[in-house]
This record gives C-alpha cells, sequence and structure tokens, in this order.
C-alpha cells in the first residue's frame, strides 16, 4: 500500500469523514492535505509526523508501511523530573521499535523538553552497561547526580571524580558526583508523544 493510501485510511480510521474535515481541524489548507491524500504531493517529515500523531498512528508504519517490532526495555527511571528513579523495582516497558534492541537493554523515559535538541519529552533514551567516567569522556551520557537522571556532554573529570556535564542546550553543571553514568546507546523518538 502506498504512503498516500495509509494517510487516507488513517484519516478514516480516526474519524475525519472527509479530507475536508482533516485539513480544516489540522489547520492546512485542504489543497496541501487533498494532495498528500492523493499522491498528488510529496509529503514532509515534519507532516508524516503532524499526521501519526492527529491519526494516533505509529509513524514508521505511516511512512514505510511496516510495522515496527516490539522490543522489552527495562526503565531506570526518568529524565528531566525531581523524582527520577522508578519507585519500585526495575519497571519493563514493551515499546516499538525501527530497530533491534538487544535483550536486557536498559532505558530511561524523558519527562520535559529541557534536554533538546538532544532528546525531547516523552522519546526512550536506551544506555549500554554503567562504565567509568574514564571512558565516557566528550560521550553523551546519561548520569545520576543528586537524586536526578540528566543527559549531555561529559566535559571532564577532576581527580575527586567529581564531573563536568554540558546539557544539550549547552548549560554546564559542574562538580557533579555521579552515583552511576552510562553511555547513550540510541534514541527512539516519540512518533506522538505517547
Amino acid at each position: 500500500m502506498e504512503k498516500y493510501l495509509r494517510l487516507k485510511q488513517s484519516r478514516i480510521k480516526a474519524g475525519f469523514k472527509t479530507a475536508a474535515s482533516a485539513a480544516a481541524y489540522l489547520g492546512i489548507p485542504y489543497g496541501t492535505y487533498s494532495g498528500h491524500e492523493n499522491g498528488s504531493r510529496g509529503i514532509r517529515d515534519d507532516e508524516l509526523q503532524q499526521y501519526a500523531k492527529t491519526f494516533k498512528v505509529s509513524l514508521y508504519w505511516l511512512a514505510f508501511g511496516e510495522k515496527a517490532t516490539r522490543a522489552k526495555v527495562k526503565v531506570l527511571g526518568t529524565a528531566g523530573s525531581r523524582e527520577s528513579l522508578v519507585k519500585t523495582r526495575t519497571k519493563v516497558v514493551e515499546i516499538d521499535s525501527t530497530f533491534p534492541i538487544p535483550q536486557e537493554t536498559k532505558a530511561i523515559i524523558v519527562v520535559s523538553d529541557e534536554f533538546e535538541p538532544m532528546a525531547s519529552k516523552n522519546d526512550i533514551v536506551f544506555i549500554e552497561e554503567l562504565l567509568s567516567t574514564e571512558e565516557l569522556l566528550n560521550c553523551r551520557v546519561a548520569m545520576m547526580t543528586d537524586g536526578h537522571i540528566l543527559l549531555g556532554k561529559l566535559l571532564s573529570v577532576d581527580t575527586k571524580n567529581a564531573c563536568h556535564l554540558q546539557l544539550p542546550a549547552g548549560k554546564v553543571h559542574l562538580n557533579k558526583k555521579p552515583a552511576w553514568i552510562a553511555k547513550i546507546r540510541g534514541i527512539a523518538f516519540s512518533a506522538h508523544g505517547q
């Protein structure tokens, strides 16, 4: 099935009886939307994301027509909140993934926009085994410090093992002692804030 046919199918399943009603709801010109739905006009990535979110379908399916694979990951906590740790034992969640994820992969769920552009709210950050700080200099890392999980680039480590971490927007956290630190392996970007 072609992309434009998947778009039409998604619109109908979402309860929009006409292309005009979907275009009005989305706030875009009818000609633009109908061109996407009848295949006479290309669809940009940001438009696909908006359609996937509005029609509540998988972005990967809408774009490529394939189902993402299901994977189980162990969530260690959340980044961007006051309560970073999962309160009970490690929580296991199933996610849709467009790439293979090894068993026993550990993850962090982002719950705010403070780590943009690296990661946005509702993204899932996959981390590697917890490593020593020296191995992670100049790498993208997740770090548990002072009861919070931070995401950024590890700039340096002093002789007392205090870390200097630069957040994606540029702010630097100095002299943070990590409870743990891990290299970011990948990020599953949220298609529509689920």
